[in-house]
């Protein structure tokens, strides 16, 4: 799974599914209810089958994440009063249309 994937698949989640704050998953009747930025990733990259969490197009996708978020943290991000589900999907908008650019050409 490419960095893109994972990307555009967490932020599927996060809009299909709900977003939420603080837990990092609200489970009701063994169902994911909602889920923080930072699960959205986690599942977005274990759901695809993929061995190792954590691996390079993983810690890419985090790192675009935290760029779009502001650069102060993914988690005070999701966890901050004044962040709605429209900004977090905006933030993974960010990313996408960052990764899509591709290296800027001198």
């Amino acid at each position: 799974m490419t960095t893109l994937e994972i990307l555009k698949q967490a932020r599927a989640l996060l809009a299909e599914d709900g977003w939420c704050q603080g837990q990092s998953i609200r489970v009701q009747h063994g169902y994911i209810k909602a889920r923080d930025i930072v699960t959205a990733l986690n599942d977005a990259t274990s759901g695809a089958g993929m061995m190792a969490v954590g691996g390079p197009a993983q810690r890419a996708a985090y790192e675009l994440m935290w760029t779009a978020t502001g650069g102060h943290g993914i988690i005070k991000f999701n966890d901050d009063p004044t962040t709605t589900l429209d900004l977090v999907l905006f933030s993974f908008d960010a990313a996408i249309n960052e990764l899509e650019a591709g290296p800027i050409e001198p």
